[in-house]
């Protein structure tokens, strides 16, 4: 099964354009059609400088991780068509140390979605369509707006990032630094019992925001 789909591609320092693949669906793993993305502050760097870091762009790659999407065609029983999955970014190599000790998370050889630190580099997920291991999407109910599920993956970020002070429960917390994701803190914060917020930023805006998030 072939299908022609568009994506958001870079090529380098401010050179950002939609090119066009052929996608080819043997049958292995879920073809998941994308509805939404976030742009996350690694496709800006990768957009303005043409690399995050050590990690240049020397190829085209497909841009995003931040993604959500119904699933098309699947290999999982419990992954039928229809079905709107979150998608984790992150994939596992299932050899390597940390992975034979179920500690995943910790995978030396994990192959992230729009990442140049691999050659050839790791598309990411603003595409029209894309193929994803089950394992990476998680289901929810269509009910839920997907303005809401396209920050799964960012609020996952924040959640643990809170989880790491341990119980929080009555106390006060502190967040510098209030953009996108320091707003998601601040909102995990109060979800997981918080007695106070406060946040710093230089922006008035985003402090403005992270009052309406819970701060």
């Amino acid at each position: 099964m072939k299908i022609n789909s568009p994506a958001c591609v870079v090529t380098g320092e401010k050179a950002v354009t939609l090119k066009h693949y052929e996608i080819d669906y043997s049958g292995v793993d879920c073809l998941v059609k994308i509805i939404r993305g976030g742009i996350c502050g690694s496709d800006l760097h990768y957009y303005q400088h043409g690399r995050v870091g050590n990690y240049a762009i020397t190829a085209p790659m497909i841009l995003g991780h931040e993604v959500i999407g119904i699933i098309e065609k699947s290999d999982r029983a419990e992954l039928p068509p229809e079905t709107h999955v979150a998608i984790n970014p992150s994939k596992p190599c299932g050899t390597c140390k940390y992975c034979r000790a179920k500690e995943e998370n910790q995978c030396i050889n994990m192959h992230f979605f729009g990442s140049a630190m691999y050659t050839p580099h790791i598309d990411g997920g603003f595409s029209q369509y894309k193929i994803v291991s089950g394992d990476q999407c998680i289901p929810y109910s269509a009910t839920v707006d997907g303005q809401i599920m396209v920050f799964a993956e960012p609020l996952a970020v924040a959640i643990h990032a809170v989880k790491q002070a341990g119980d929080i429960t009555g106390k006060k917390v502190f967040v510098s630094g209030v953009g996108p994701i320091g707003c998601l803190v601040a909102a995990a914060a109060k979800v997981l019992g918080a007695a106070e917020i406060v946040t710093a930023d230089l922006s008035e805006r985003c402090l403005q925001i992270s009052l309406a998030m819970g701060a």
